[in-house]
């Protein structure tokens, strides 16, 4: 059963979502920024509204079930690679280096190619996923989380740009992990 509280609120943090990234690239100013403070939080929402509905799974069921994920990812990178290519070319690109090796270095540094950055949630996701199933089980899975957000955290302070998306999937972890306890409190 579909619980309405919860899809008014993801409602809500898309809308925002799009708000923010409206205002980011249009470089609107700092007006704005007052008003993206509230809900800060939009993309660890979705880690945590996952986690409520997680299952521990065996290994290969938790694969299978990436699929879900792992698809869209795949084919929309892929298209992400083709816009890519066509801005390249049209920008004057000669380098076979910036068609051929660029969308994989992407795809290791922040979790996705350069036309289509978003997919970084998907993939970030899909590892969560599984290493919360690695993990849930373990006696001490509550404090293996705080070490998360801590580890995640001070990725952060010092600013490590070389592999962005570690930290989202340390947060999302963190996040994700928090949503299965919660499900699991009664109300």
């Amino acid at each position: 059963m579909r619980r309405k509280d919860i899809d008014g609120i993801s409602g809500l943090m898309i809308v925002y979502m799009i708000f923010v990234h409206i205002v980011n690239f249009t470089h609107t100013g700092n007006f704005f920024v007052v008003l993206m403070r509230p809900l800060f939080f939009f993309m660890p929402w979705f880690f945590f509204k996952s986690g409520m509905f997680f299952f521990h799974k065996s290994n290969n069921q938790m694969f299978l079930e990436g699929k879900k994920l792992l698809y869209p990812y795949v084919k929309y990178s892929l298209y992400g690679i083709i816009v890519w290519s066509v801005i390249l070319f049209f920008y004057g690109e000669t380098s076979w280096v910036k068609y051929i090796l660029s969308p994989f270095y992407q795809i290791l540094k922040e979790g996705a190619v350069m036309g289509n950055l978003p997919l970084w949630f998907l993939a970030s996701l899909f590892v969560a996923k599984l290493m919360y199933n690695a993990i849930c089980s373990q006696k001490y899975y509550l404090t293996l989380l705080f070490l998360c957000i801590i580890a995640a955290y001070i990725l952060d302070v010092i600013n490590c740009n070389y592999i962005v998306w570690f930290g989202n999937i340390l947060s999302g972890l963190f996040f994700f992990g928090n949503g299965t306890f919660i499900k699991r409190c009664p109300v």
